[in-house]
């Protein structure tokens, strides 16, 4: 074979449609979604009293440094800590979900969009109209419920000392107002003057989610008022109660790396 044959052989062969599928075909990368977080349908069950598990807390350091300040000396500490959320002790009735044949029934998700109902036990799913729901209390006893409706119509149902405010829990905090400014400075007034908080029950929407309103006026400078309103279900329990004694050995502060600045508060 002469080279002017080969070459041209070796042209042919680089041209065929075989040589082009013996090729090693590239990658196609397909893009990553975005994850979508989207609300539950409906109006969750969310059990008045939930329970909490126990947690350790998370390491960290505490650092004061404080001037004198009268007869007060001067302080300047640093210690290793531990710090963890402040569980609750309920102060409303749980909500128990069951099905006719008196089995727990849970209200969680079924998909990342929609919640449902299912036997705790074995995750067999239910209707609504298959749900039995009952208010249970602390003597183990229980009435069957309905959902609460909507509060539309806040009735101050007691009067509690303003000193006792800090022992419950806070989960929402809301402010109120009124086109009728006098009437509420009025209440405002009472409160401040007898050092008290007005208590009330409210619902937010129509669930088995009710809360105590704890009222309450905050004076501003100018003579002026607002009056703030804190939503809890529970009292504080502090567990960690510590004694006032002489520090027994000087404790070192913990190793940490480069910190992040916060703005001023």
């Amino acid at each position: 074979m002469t080279m002017q044959k080969a070459q041209a052989q070796l042209k042919k062969a680089s041209s065929h449609p075989q040589s082009q599928a013996q090729q090693t075909p590239q990658q196609i990368v397909q893009p990553v979604p975005k994850t979508i977080l989207a609300s539950p349908r409906g109006n969750p069950i969310q059990p008045i009293n939930e329970g909490e598990s126990d947690f350790a807390g998370w390491n960290s350091s505490f650092t004061f440094n404080a001037p004198a300040n009268g007869d007060v000396p001067a302080l300047s500490i640093s210690v290793p800590v531990k710090f963890a959320k402040i569980k609750s002790k309920g102060i409303l009735p749980s909500i128990r979900m069951e099905d006719v044949n008196g089995n727990e029934v849970e209200y969680r998700p079924d998909t990342e969009y929609h919640f449902g109902y299912f036997l705790k036990s074995t995750g067999q799913p239910l209707t609504e109209s298959e749900v039995r729901f009952f208010q249970v209390y602390d003597d183990g006893s229980k009435v069957s419920v309905d959902k609460f409706q909507k509060t539309k119509d806040i009735k101050i149902e007691k009067l509690l000392p303003r000193s006792q405010l800090e022992g419950y829990l806070p989960e929402k905090d809301y402010e109120m107002w009124s086109d009728n400014v006098p009437a509420l400075a009025q209440g405002a007034e009472y409160l401040e003057a007898t050092d008290q908080i007005a208590v009330a029950k409210i619902v937010l929407k129509k669930s088995f989610k009710a809360y105590y309103a704890l009222i309450y006026p905050v004076m501003e400078p100018g003579g002026k008022f607002s009056l703030a309103m804190t939503l809890t279900t529970g009292k504080k329990v502090y567990d960690k109660e510590m004694d006032f004694k002489p520090a027994m050995q000087t404790p070192q502060p913990l190793a940490s790396g480069p910190q992040g600045v916060l703005g001023e508060i």
